[in-house]
C-alpha cells in the first residue's frame, strides 16, 4: 500500500495494491484524530481536509489487516 506523491502540496493518491479498504483515518503526531476520509475508488485521490500542513499519520484498514503511513503535505 503507498500513498502518493509523498510529501505533496496538493492532492495525495492511495494505491491499495489490490487490496480492498475498508476504512482510512488521518491522526496528527499527538494521536489526535483529524478526519476520516471515505475510501476513493480506484484513481481517485483522497479528500483530506485543505487546511492541512505538516506530517501525519494515515492508518489504512484493509481486508488484509491495518497499516500505517506517514504522510506530509506541503501547503
Amino acid at each position: 500500500v503507498r500513498l502518493f506523491p509523498n510529501p505533496s502540496s496538493g492532492t495525495v493518491y492511495l494505491d491499495a495494491a489490490g487490496l480492498e479498504v475498508e476504512a482510512i483515518q488521518l491522526y496528527d503526531w499527538t494521536g489526535r484524530l483529524l478526519a476520516t476520509p471515505a475510501v476513493p475508488q480506484r484513481g481517485r485521490a483522497l479528500a483530506l481536509p485543505e487546511q492541512l500542513s505538516g506530517t501525519y499519520l494515515v492508518r489504512i484498514q484493509t481486508t488484509a489487516g491495518l497499516i500505517s503511513k506517514r504522510l506530509v503535505l506541503l501547503r
